[in-house]
């Protein structure tokens, strides 16, 4: 592909398919942040238990889509250390942490009963 050229980048996660639209320049990838709707989907999916309504918190901190907030209640946790509650929710975001799309998050966990 040569500058400025659409397509869709395709990649397996632990959690499930993700795809993300990116534009190829140069030699720069640069890919559309995630958006508030997309981190709630990829917790809804990775904690199917929690309710989305009341359980699954997300905020954007900076409004620049690459600062973030989550909050997950969820019996996914039971068992788990706090470090390990955070782990497990930083895998849903693997990818994005490792290419720095998502530059920060701060997770909050709670167990559900």
């Amino acid at each position: 592909m040569t500058g400025d050229s659409p397509f869709r980048v395709f990649w397996q996660s632990p959690l499930n398919f993700v795809s993300q639209d990116c534009l190829e320049g140069s030699t720069l990838l640069v890919c559309t942040p995630m958006t508030l709707d997309q981190m709630r989907q990829r917790l809804q999916a990775a904690y199917p238990d929690a309710n989305p309504s009341n359980e699954i918190e997300v905020n954007d901190l900076t409004g620049t889509s690459d600062h973030w907030q989550v909050a997950i209640t969820s019996a996914a946790f039971k068992g788990l250390s706090r470090i390990e509650q955070h782990q497990h929710v930083m895998k849903a975001f693997d990818t994005e942490l490792k290419t720095g799309e998502v530059h920060a998050l701060t997770i909050k966990t709670k167990i559900k009963n």
